[in-house]
């Protein structure tokens, strides 16, 4: 299917809002997706995509590898803490993990930092902590009494 567009005039001067890396600093954020992963290692990484939520670089996505099985140790040992902060922090008990899909849709705040460029590799943004979700609009009490379940109504007995 061939399409005729006339890109005559098109500004291509201006940034397309490509993969360089967020300013240093703290962002409102959710998980937007994750899935466990296998590493090249033969471990196991939980794979985050974490979306911003708002200022001037909402909806910038920054992805965050937690070593959940690997042969260092401290790098799991890192991943451990770092998700039993961030289930904290989102409302969810640090206790026990199963579920990734848990962690999606639920705000917090994500800190980042740059990591400059190594050889072939860009620079690159690093979560180092997480905190609770500030500036978020508050959840209404519930009010009145609740609704209670819809069941079935039984038809009255043809006898009476």
């Amino acid at each position: 299917m061939l399409i005729d567009l006339d890109l005559t005039g098109v500004d291509i001067s201006g940034k397309r809002g490509g993969f360089e890396p967020l300013p240093h600093g703290k962002y409102n954020a959710m998980v937007d997706a994750a899935e466990v992963v296998p590493t090249q290692a033969g471990g196991k990484m939980l794979s985050l995509k974490c979306k911003v939520l708002d200022g001037e670089h909402m909806n910038r996505v920054v992805f965050w590898r937690l070593n959940i099985q690997n042969d260092s140790k401290k790098a799991q040992e890192i991943a451990y803490v770092d998700l039993a902060i961030l289930l904290k922090n989102i409302g969810l008990s640090p206790d026990f993990f199963s579920d990734p899909q848990t962690l999606i849709g639920k705000p917090f705040e994500m800190g980042l930092k740059i990591t400059p460029a190594k050889g072939d590799w860009p620079a690159k943004n690093e979560v180092n902590f997480t905190e609770p979700a500030k500036n978020q609009p508050p959840v209404a009490p519930m009010t009145g009494r609740p609704t209670p379940p819809l069941t079935a109504t039984v038809a009255a007995p043809p006898w009476g």
